[in-house]
This record gives C-alpha cells, structure tokens and sequence, in this order.
C-alpha cells in the first residue's frame, strides 16, 4: 500500500471481488485481507493498526478472522460499502500521508507511446462508474483520435480471430472482420492532423468545460505519449515526453495517472509533471499551481497460452487487450477510483 514495491512494502491490502466458497457452503462475498511482510516484526501487527484506527469493535462488526498479522473479512457484496471500507483500511495502512483527492475533478492519462494508457483510462472509467460516479471519458490526442467505431472494428476483427483459432468461425467470416478493421484504419488515417498549438488549446478548453458540467462527476482524458525518434532499424532511441502540446494540455487538469511498461519511463514522466518543465527543450506547463500524481501504475505484459484448432500454441496477450478493457480487474486502479468516489460524495454533500 506504500506503493514503493513488493521488497519495500510492510502492508499489502488484496480484494477479491464476488468470491465464492463451495467447501463450506458460504454465499458469495466481497473479501478483504489485510497481512504483514513475516519479516517486519519491528512493525505493529496488522490487529493492532486496526484496533487503534478502528476500535476493537470493528473487528467484531465485521467479523474479522485469521491470525494477527493476517486479518480478512467477508462483505455482503456491495461495490460501496466494500470500496468504503477498503478505503479506510487503505488510508490506515499506507504509511504516509494520502493524495488529497477532494479537489479533483479531472485527471489525464500520462505515459509513454504504446504503454497501455488508453485500456487504463477505460478500466479506470469502468471502476468509477461501477462506484457509481458520473464520469465523462475525453479522448485529448486532437492529431490522431481514436473513435468508437475504430475499436469497435478493432474489437470484433481481435474476437474474430479468436474464434477462428478456436475453430468456431468460417475463413470467410474472419476475412469480413479483418476488411471492416482496414477500412476504418483507413478511415482514420484520414482524420489525422498535424499536431499545433492551436489543436492543443482546443483538447485543453474541452477538458475543462467537461470538469465544469453540472451533470459531471469526474472527468478523464487520454493524451499522446510524446514525439518518437527511431533509429534506421526502427528502434526507438529518444522520446520527447512534454511536447508543447501535451504541456498546453496538462495545464487544464487537476490531476494526472502516470502509466509506464518501464520504469525509467514513470520516474521520467513523474519528474516533468512534478517540475513542470522539460530541462532540454525548456517547454514549461504554464500553471499556478501544481499537478497532483494520484496514480503511478506499470503496465505488464500478461499472455496465456492457447492451442488453435490445428493443434498449434499460441501465445494471446491479454492485459493490453480493448476487446477485454471493460471487463479488467485492476486492483490499484479500482483504489484510486474508491478515493475519487469518496472525495465525489463529499462534494456532493
């Protein structure tokens, strides 16, 4: 829960959503557990953090079982009631002091080219809407957008082939899903333009009217990942994170997600934002005050391997996939959605 890495971090929080129980014959249930690292004896033991936080009575409230340094409870399922706890127990646990969530109303996705940021932002989307936040999802990349139709195509030419793998769908079939992804690649070539200061300041005023609707909650948007240099093999060798463009972006939002496949990447990004100058080029985000970091995530790679119809393995990666976005657990992602939607009901109130 520091969120400093497994090797530096003496609490870990898991949440399991919906989780069933044939051997004892339980109902479903939201489970939470809390443990201790086994070799942090110089630290409170997880039942004593929970007693001074808490209060003994919280243990017996909710039931709390296990031995001292490895708490869990069984939870009605119940989105909220179950983000409300497992944000308290988040916050008693961290360590140091929490992001203060309650002034932010939008936040963009940061990251390196291809790192992952717009499956993210819709796994981000999905976990606020699921805590019942009123959100509005801004796609901010003006010179290359990526439109609904475009995943749509994308999505069905991606299950298209893995039905075809599976042996379910005809060639024919999986040829017509491949066709309607090409010409909407097309489609979209032709809507790209020139990145100009001009674009940017329009993705920027669109960001903070979004931030502004009455009906609004929260707000995310995704951006470019930079300007790329690649070498005459086709190797990236040098990424300008804070464009011009992307600088003038930044200064519209409260808050931003940094997501990275590397961490040289993250610490990258997290530097810019923080100073809110880029050294070598000098391109400063022109702002009053400072951007808040309330995320920092690592994208990683996660495939299974799966036999075709030949009989052949294959290798499916599925992290990064939009087809499954929707559908994705992410576990650090859904706590930062519990505090957005706690600072959300504050407001409101």
């Amino acid at each position: 829960v520091e969120n400093a890495g497994t090797e530096k971090t003496p609490y870990a929080i898991g949440i399991l959503r919906e989780l069933g129980d044939i051997k004892m014959g339980r109902e479903l249930a939201d489970a939470i557990t809390i443990i201790r690292h086994w070799t942090r004896e110089n630290l409170p033991s997880v039942e004593e953090i929970i007693t001074r936080h808490f209060g003994e009575d919280f243990i017996e409230k909710y039931k709390m079982y296990g031995a001292k340094n490895a708490k869990t409870v069984r939870l009605p399922v119940n989105d909220r009631e179950t983000a409300k706890i497992a944000t308290q127990l988040v916050e008693a646990f961290a360590g140091q002091e929490m992001p203060d969530f309650s002034q932010v109303r939008s936040v963009v996705m940061c990251g390196d080219p291809n790192s992952g940021k717009s499956v993210y932002s819709t796994i981000f989307r999905e976990a606020l809407k699921t805590l019942g936040v009123q959100v509005t999802h801004l796609d901010l990349d003006k010179a290359a957008p990526t439109p609904q139709w475009f995943l749509d195509a994308e999505i069905a030419s991606k299950e298209a082939k893995l039905l075809f793998s599976q042996g379910k769908l005809s060639q024919e079939k999986l040829d017509e899903a491949k066709n309607k992804l090409e010409e909407a690649a097309e489609k979209r070539r032709t809507m790209k333009r020139p990145w100009s200061i001009d674009l940017a300041e329009e993705a920027k005023q669109e960001l903070l009217a979004a931030a502004q609707e009455e009906k609004t909650d929260f707000v995310i948007g995704d951006i470019g990942g930079g300007r790329i240099k690649k070498d005459e093999q086709g190797k990236i060798v040098k990424i300008t994170r804070l464009t011009a463009e992307n600088a003038r972006i930044l200064e519209g939002t409260d808050a931003v997600i940094i997501v990275s496949n590397n961490p040289q990447g993250a610490a990258e990004w997290k530097k810019l934002v923080e100073t809110g100058i880029d050294p070598e080029t000098g391109v400063r985000i022109q702002r009053d005050k400072s951007i808040q970091i309330i995320g920092i995530y690592q994208s990683i790679l996660e495939g299974n391997v799966q036999e075709t119809a030949t009989g052949e393995k294959t290798g499916i990666i599925t992290n990064l996939d939009r087809s499954k976005a929707e559908k994705k657990y992410n576990p650090a992602i859904f706590t930062t959605a519990m505090f957005v939607s706690e600072a959300v009901e504050l407001r409101k109130k």
